[in-house]
């Protein structure tokens, strides 16, 4: 399984006082057509696992989570199956989680 690494070098610690340690469901969505269709990568966030914590604590926390994540994804179909459910994964962020991407791509 693969996971987002730890967003250490989006954002200064040493600036920051808490940390959002963030669940995700890393899933694929259709595009569109073109080119014979294409397909984007999204993350839905699971509200109830995440938290907020001192940043001195964030990294610990990440540590358990992702273990919670690998237990949960065992057995799951990778995203780039047909028959995929998504795989959990966590992220540090500066903020609460959020739909990504925000909007749908589009095709260029």
């Amino acid at each position: 399984m693969s996971y987002e690494s730890p967003a250490w070098y989006d954002f200064p610690l040493q600036r920051v006082e808490s940390v959002h340690v963030n669940v995700y469901v890393r899933d694929m969505a259709f595009g569109g057509p073109e080119e014979g269709g294409w397909w984007y990568t999204t993350h839905v966030p699971i509200s109830q696992l995440s938290d907020v914590v001192d940043w001195r604590f964030a990294q610990s926390v990440f540590d358990v989570k992702k273990k919670m994540c690998d237990e949960m994804n065992e057995g799951r179909r990778p995203i780039t199956s047909v028959l995929s459910d998504g795989e959990y994964v966590v992220m540090q962020e500066v903020g609460p989680p959020t739909h990504k991407p925000e909007f749908r791509p589009h095709y260029e």
